[in-house]
Formats: C-alpha cells, structure tokens, sequence
C-alpha cells in the first residue's frame, strides 16, 4: 500500500518490509549505539530468526514496562530469568514459591510430569543417553481430591523414561516410601 515500506523489497507486505539482499549478517538489519563501538544484528533465514551481538561479553536483555530485566541471555549462553548474572546454565530467581511448571495435558491416573538426566557415553559425548529420572505423577485424578506422588527411575540400558528403565523409588500422597517398588504398603518398604 501507499503508506508500506519496502527496502529490497517493491511490493511490501507490511508497513516495514525489509528483505535482504543475501543471507549474511551484514546484508539484513543493523542496530549500533550511537558512537558505533557496539552493534548487533537480527537475520531471517531458512534456519529462523537469529539475533546476534558482535561485540565479546554483550549480553541480550529483554525488558519490562518498568525497565526491569526479566530475562536475561548471556555471551556465552547462560540464562537468567529474574538474574543477571546466572550461576548455571539456567538461573531463576524470585521472591515466590512457584519457580518451574511442568503442565502436561492428560489426565490418567499413574502418568506424570518428567525431568530426565541425559548424558553422554564411552562412545560419544551427545547427550542422548538417559541415565536417570524423575516423576511427578498422577495418583488420584478425581475433581476436587487430586492426589500426586514422585517416582524415581534410573537406568541400566540407556533409557530411564519408559518400561526399560529401573523404577528405583516412589514417595506416595499419603508419606509412604518405597524402594524397590512403586506401591509401598508401609512407611518404609524395602523391596530388595
């Protein structure tokens, strides 16, 4: 339209419409401070978006109405949610309780929310074997009296995720634990 905009680009789609001449860094579009000692860029390719910093040490900052960093990207990779200077490669910081949520959409009765420990082997250094896990599941679905428990799994093949893996432990709703078995009958049972 007459009030659109288009740089490498004669039939502009958007108001803005930048299309870049080929696929480098230097070809799309190019925000620098304004004494040009820090610059960054954002590139569209077949791969997606990129947003890129050129300068070692420069750090992604995304921010709030109140100018507050919310979450932050470090050189290097770490991230901080609430932090600016992440410990780990993920860092939460905050004054509440609630910090992960882990939602998954069903409701079946012994299926569970998980958090599973992949590494590496003797062969290979990618992290595509599992070696141990843990799971919050569903114990009682019923409306209004939902009863949860926490299973925990390790590995003797690779896999910690599935019927393959060793179901190590489970802490039930109502204080029981068990070892060795996924329905313990008393405070403490060993199955051994």
């Amino acid at each position: 339209s007459a009030d659109s905009i288009g740089i490498n680009q004669t039939s502009p789609a958007a108001l803005l419409h930048i299309k870049g001449s080929e696929n480098s860094w230097d070809k799309h579009i190019r925000l620098e401070n304004h004494d040009t000692t820090d610059y960054g860029a954002i590139l569209v390719d077949s791969q997606g978006m990129k947003f890129r910093t050129f300068s070692n040490g420069d750090n992604f900052y995304f921010r709030d109405n109140d100018n507050t960093t919310t979450l932050f990207i470090q050189d290097g990779g770490k991230v901080g949610i609430g932090n600016t200077a992440p410990s780990g490669k993920l860092t939460i910081t905050d004054s509440g309780h609630d910090m992960i949520h882990l939602n998954r959409t069903v409701d079946n009765e012994g299926y569970g929310m998980g958090i599973i420990g992949r590494a590496g082997n003797d062969s290979s250094t990618t992290a595509a074997h599992e070696y141990a896990a843990m799971f919050f599941q569903i114990e009682d679905h019923t409306d209004g009296a939902e009863k949860g428990s926490i299973a925990f799994h390790t590995s003797t093949g690779g896999t910690a995720a599935d019927q393959g893996s060793t179901h190590a432990m489970q802490i039930t709703s109502d204080n029981k634990v068990g070892i060795g078995t996924a329905s313990p009958v008393s405070a403490l049972d060993l199955n051994t």
